[in-house]
């Protein structure tokens, strides 16, 4: 789950805010949007303490072969027979790269 400092430089670096410019107050626009994603993050947060699952936050500080780690530190036991380590952590940095992260 991303850290709300995160959220917004990520909303930054992939240009969100290029769609506000389509209203009549862009500024609004962007409070809006990123408030709205803030307020599901915590929607997600809440639902998984509940649940008792867990969750990994992400605010910028860790490599995506941190993250990676982490994340099959904590999937390793689901992802026996599926695909290698090595292969496991080039799907998950392609796809972090894809969306921004570690840029």
């Amino acid at each position: 789950m991303p850290s709300e400092a995160f959220k917004r430089a990520s909303h930054e670096r992939r240009e969100k805010s290029a769609r506000c410019h389509r209203t009549s107050d862009p500024a609004r626009f962007l409070r809006n949007h990123i408030e709205r994603d803030l307020l599901m993050g915590e929607h997600y947060r809440r639902t998984a303490r509940e649940l008792g699952l867990a969750l990994i936050d992400v605010d910028g500080s860790r490599s995506v072969e941190q993250m990676a780690a982490t994340v099959e530190t904590h999937f390793g036991a689901f992802c026996q027979g599926k695909p290698d380590r090595a292969a496991r952590r080039d799907i998950m940095r392609q796809d972090a790269m894809r969306v921004g992260y570690g840029n």
